[in-house]
């Protein structure tokens, strides 16, 4: 009940653990893949021990899905594109929360940045997003102490609250390339220009934005904001934990201010 040669062959190198060599050679299957899937293993990258997980039978994700990946006391990571033959391709669910890391290097073929995956990071200074990445799920860049946020051409999701609490970020920029996210007007923000929401920001909102994402300004130091005109929705918790915040003007064309948007301000 396979549907090509190449689904055969997967489901060989799966049942591997099984020792039928001689079937699988017959399908010209001679190394088989060091884990299994779902499998989590450590290995060492230079001289720091970081936990991974088996997610396919070519990729690895960082992280168990539920642990650091890295024990504490680590400043400096360093995450290769491969690693015991598989392809390093995400950064799974809370890998780095709570860590000690300062900077973390991702290769370029990272796709998917999951949940939580840098929360609480209290120390990040310096974290790249490579080319490769799509997804960027939410509160995946969270609590964290980064300057410098880019955003590359390949993201085409980036969930709503996917970056919050960054009191130090000076700078967001993204790609002039990205088809779906922009950063128009040196904004100094995320924007999703199709449906006119800031996505994430810093400091202002650009002319004609009609809707604030959850958490798009939660923890800012800011202390005034100009709402455009073109306003309509504050989305939940949009200003939540902006303890400076102390003056906001809100335009007649203003329709909808959700859950606790202005929260703890």
């Amino acid at each position: 009940n396979f549907t090509n040669n190449q689904d055969l062959l997967t489901a060989l190198a799966l049942t591997s653990q099984t020792g039928d060599v001689d079937m699988a050679a017959a399908y010209g299957i001679t190394e088989f893949p060091q884990h299994n899937i779902n499998e989590v293993f450590t290995a060492t990258i230079e001289g720091v021990d970081i936990t991974f997980k088996v997610k396919s039978t070519t990729t690895v994700q960082v992280g168990d899905g539920n642990n650091a990946a890295v024990e504490s006391g680590v400043t400096n990571v360093v995450i290769p594109e491969t690693v015991d033959g598989f392809k390093v391709s995400s950064v799974g669910y809370r890998a780095f929360n709570g860590t000690q890391v300062e900077s973390v290097w991702l290769p370029n073929t990272i796709r998917q940045i999951d949940t939580e995956a840098f929360y609480s990071v209290g120390q990040l200074k310096t974290l790249n997003i490579p080319e490769s990445v799509t997804e960027i799920e939410a509160n995946a860049i969270s609590y964290c102490n980064l300057k410098e946020l880019h955003i590359p051409k390949g993201v085409d999701l980036i969930a709503e609250s996917a970056f919050n609490n960054l009191e130090a970020l000076e700078t967001v920029t993204v790609d002039k390339d990205n088809p779906r996210y922009s950063s128009s007007e040196n904004s100094n923000a995320i924007i999703e220009p199709a449906t006119k929401t800031l996505i994430f920001g810093i400091s202002t909102i650009p002319q004609g934005i009609e809707r604030l994402g959850e958490k798009c300004f939660l923890g800012s130091p800011l202390e005034t904001i100009t709402i455009p005109n073109s306003l309509k929705v504050i989305g939940t918790q949009a200003f939540m934990l902006c303890a400076n915040l102390k003056q906001i003007n809100f335009p007649e064309g203003l329709e909808n201010i959700q859950n606790n948007a202005f929260y703890n301000c």
